[in-house]
């Protein structure tokens, strides 16, 4: 993996007493250089069954919605 402050990745354990529990879900965010002034992708790596791998998070704070980031 390369240096790079802008590529960040992160684990996720899973919920206790949930469809997750005990799994690890490795997931990545990635920051435009004009950051913060627009938003991040994040993604998740591995397979969970809840997102679809390599696609961006629907979220309002992520780059999925950027009109919404502030």
């Amino acid at each position: 993996m390369e240096d790079d402050i802008l590529d960040w990745h992160f684990v996720l354990l899973g919920a206790p007493e949930s469809p997750f529990a005990r799994g690890l879900y490795h997931g990545r965010i990635q920051l435009d250089r004009d950051y913060p002034m627009k938003p991040p992708r994040v993604i998740f790596l591995t397979q969970s069954g809840r997102f679809e791998l390599g696609t961006p998070l629907c979220l309002s704070i992520t780059s999925h919605h950027a009109e919404c980031w502030q």
